[in-house]
């Protein structure tokens, strides 16, 4: 073979191997600070896989939305510094939020019944769980019932669905199956039981809420950026 084939060889095969040397990797990272409300080409200090004090990265537009201290983030490390790229899934864990229970009309509160939500961001969208069981006191207002999001969401304008919702009779051991439906500003979501618009404490829809009885929904959303 030509020697100058040869040699063209061996340098494009040193070139890439220089090029591996040079990828930038992903690694985990956990914000230390600041607590809350980084916006986007911001600086958030975060720490390392394996280190010990935190490091000042920059966000950049890749990443939508605010940082939490505690937050696993994955970050793109490179010989001139790193990026973080938004949440870095499994690692972040769930984080928890009190769902607000409200209705189309009247005085709905929990009352001695409990809520409870709960949330994780993983490759820019957010997983939604959040359920309420009925106490004695728990009062669905008039009209449908609505439970809120831990954040707005990007929605396709149109009626859709987010999810699906339980709810459960338990007098009568049985479940019925909703849809989750977004209602505007898109920060709380309405339950669509088969055969009706709207699931209803003071109708009755789509049974007669007791002590005991419970309504949970899972759902997925496209935080607004």
């Amino acid at each position: 073979m030509d020697p100058a084939v040869l040699r063209a060889i061996a340098q494009s095969t040193i070139e890439a191997a220089q090029r591996q040397i040079d990828v930038p990797k992903f690694i985990g990272a956990t914000v230390t600070t600041p607590t809350s409300g980084v916006s986007n080409d911001g600086l958030v200090q975060v720490k390392l896989d394996g280190d010990t004090a935190g490091n000042n990265v920059a966000l950049t537009s890749i990443y939508q939305g605010s940082m939490l201290i505690g937050q696993r983030v994955l970050v793109l490390l490179s010989k001139s510094g790193g990026v973080i790229l938004g949440p870095s899934g499994p690692a972040q864990g769930w984080q928890t939020y009190t769902p607000a229970l409200t209705a189309d009309s009247g005085s709905p509160a929990v009352g001695n019944g409990a809520v409870l939500g709960r949330y994780r961001n993983v490759g820019g969208l957010m997983h939604v769980r959040a359920g309420i069981t009925l106490g004695s006191t728990t009062n669905f207002g008039t009209g449908n019932v609505y439970l809120s999001l831990p954040a707005t969401h990007v929605t396709l304008g149109q009626r859709e669905t987010v999810g699906v919702a339980e709810a459960f009779d338990l007098s009568a051991t049985k479940s019925y199956i909703c849809s989750v439906v977004p209602i505007t500003p898109y920060a709380k979501v309405a339950f669509g039981p088969d055969g009706a618009v709207g699931l209803s404490g003071s109708a009755g829809v789509p049974f007669t809420w007791a002590t005991g009885d419970t309504l949970g929904f899972s759902a997925t959303i496209e935080p607004t950026p």
